[in-house]
């Protein structure tokens, strides 16, 4: 098995450890060939992309919705990111979502799905994940982005995320869309808050 999960890792190029993945992630992996793996997966930041998030959320529920597991889904977005990019280039705002992206992967737990959501916006979706865990988690993504500014070339930049989080406590295959809009009214919500917090919106 350790064989073949370094044969994926190095098949994706993921500096994840695919030993730490959830039996979904590492299960949709073994049933893909490469070009299949390499489809799936962001290229610049490594995570899984929407087409790999969209095969891993049907898993993902049927999973919790079979062991009665809460699901937390987070939508996460990077503060001010067409100022960066207009700012520094488009090469500073590649490190950034690069750097952004590996320290939510480091905020989260290691069975979490991550995904590169859109152009400066990133997915998780959490089992057995109830509420209160989920802004632990929310505010550990916040302070893991926040701490330690970003560095390009001479330059440092300080980076801030804003995040909506929703949960729903008896998660079910059908409700996979409206997670996602229900976290995505959370993200306005803190958006409009003035960034760089966390808002929940009840499902």
């Amino acid at each position: 098995i350790n064989e073949t999960l370094c044969t994926l890792a190095k098949c994706v190029e993921s500096e994840l450890t695919l030993s730490v993945l959830s039996q979904e992630q590492i299960q949709l992996l073994t049933e893909l060939d490469e070009a299949k793996r390499q489809s799936l997966i962001d290229p610049l930041t490594k995570l899984w992309n929407r087409h790999g998030m969209d095969m891993l959320a049907e898993r993902e529920m049927m999973g919790a919705e079979r062991h009665r597991q809460p699901v937390s889904v987070m939508m996460i977005d990077v503060d001010y990111f067409k100022q960066i990019n207009d700012r520094f280039g488009h090469p500073a705002g590649d490190i950034v979502l690069r750097e952004v992206a590996q320290r939510i992967r480091s905020a989260v737990r290691p069975s979490d799905v991550v995904v590169r959501y859109g152009g400066d916006e990133f997915f998780v979706l959490a089992r057995d994940c109830p509420d209160k865990l989920a802004a632990v988690i929310g505010d550990r993504i916040l302070s893991r982005v926040k701490d330690e500014p970003v560095r390009s070339n001479d330059d440092r930049l300080d980076i801030s995320v804003t995040i909506g989080i929703t949960t729903s406590h008896s998660a079910r295959l059908s409700q996979t869309s409206g997670l996602i809009k229900r976290a995505d009214e959370a993200l306005y919500d803190a958006k409009t808050a003035g960034r760089g917090c966390v808002k929940f919106r009840a499902f």
